[in-house]
Formats: structure tokens, C-alpha cells, sequence
């Protein structure tokens, strides 16, 4: 059998050996295992394919409320940041004004140690219901790169700060498309 994102697996106990030999119900003899596929399409290290998009004007940021500084600082070209204190939640969600195919990230940190070492990356159609493409360990830098394994049309994206330093300090947020 077949669900949405993976498989479920019928399994007949037909008996039990040991001293429990009561665990064994009569009616109960079938468990379902499900199966999830979980596909990951983000890796780190170095630039995706493609170019990054030069024009920003057209980009709305929107940044979790835990954080300190204008959602704008990331697209602004300035060492500007936006950045979370005491380990608060970090997400920021980009609405690039139309479908675009994006092949990964780019974000600058104010230095390497204030830089995020897990995030999750989330596509979406309408900036409400959001799907991840999959988790991701980076090296601490000052410049990071996110690479998708396979190119995704979106016009919405997330990045979700999973694991990092106490304060996260984000410069700058670009992304690479065909």
C-alpha cells in the first residue's frame, strides 16, 4: 500500500516465542508499518549553479518577531543585519514576487561565529503552507552556501535556523536561479 510520501507495510504476527506467549491477541494479529520517504535536496558548502539575482527591489522579507533588526537589512548590500539573541527562534521567509527556478542560497553572516551550523529551507505556493526540502549541517563562515541537489520553482521560500551560536547575525540573503 501506498500514502502520500511513503509506504505502509502490513506485518502478520503469527506467533511469539518466550514466556509472553499472552502478547499474542487473536484479533489483533496485524500491525502497519509506515514507511516515510524523505527526500533531501539541500547540501552546503558550495555555490549552486546558476546566477544569483541581482535585483532585490522587488523582494518582501518577513523575519520571526524573536529577532532585532529591519527584515530589509538582508537585501539592502550593507552590512546591515538582522540577528536573534539567547538562542530565540531565527526564521525569514522571502517572497520574490514571482515564480522563479532557484538552484540554492547564499547568506553573509556579521562573522563566522555568529553564523547558523543546521537550517531547514521550505518552499510554498502561496507564503502560507510551507514544504521542506530538506535539512542541512553548514560550516560556521562568514559567507554560506546552500546548494539544491534539484532546482525548485517556487515563488516563496523559508529558511529556518535549526541549530546555532547564542546570537545569529545575518547580513545579507541571495539566491541563485536559472
Amino acid at each position: 500500500m501506498t500514502t502520500e510520501g511513503g509506504y505502509l507495510l502490513p506485518v502478520t504476527i503469527s506467533s511469539i516465542e518466550g514466556n509472553n506467549l499472552d502478547a499474542l491477541s487473536s484479533n489483533r494479529g496485524v500491525v502497519y508499518l509506515k514507511i516515510q520517504n524523505i527526500h533531501v535536496n539541500v547540501e552546503s558548502g558550495q555555490p549552486a549553479e546558476g546566477t544569483l539575482i541581482a535585483d532585490r527591489s522587488g523582494w518582501t522579507v518577513k523575519v520571526a518577531p524573536t529577532t532585532r533588526g529591519d527584515a530589509k537589512n538582508l537585501i539592502d548590500g550593507t552590512n546591515s543585519d538582522v540577528a536573534r539573541d539567547g538562542g530565540a527562534e531565527y526564521w525569514l521567509t522571502v517572497d520574490i514576487g514571482k515564480v522563479q527556478t532557484l538552484t540554492g542560497i547564499r547568506n553573509k553572516c556579521y562573522a563566522s561565529s555568529y553564523s547558523p551550523t543546521a537550517v531547514e529551507v521550505f518552499t510554498s505556493s502561496d507564503g502560507a503552507k510551507w514544504k521542506s526540502i530538506g535539512a542541512v549541517t553548514i560550516s560556521k563562515s562568514g559567507t554560506q552556501y546552500i546548494k539544491f541537489s534539484k532546482a525548485v520553482e517556487t515563488r516563496y521560500l523559508k529558511y529556518y535556523v535549526k541549530q546555532g551560536p547564542n546570537t545569529v547575525s545575518l547580513t545579507e540573503f541571495d539566491l541563485y536561479a536559472k
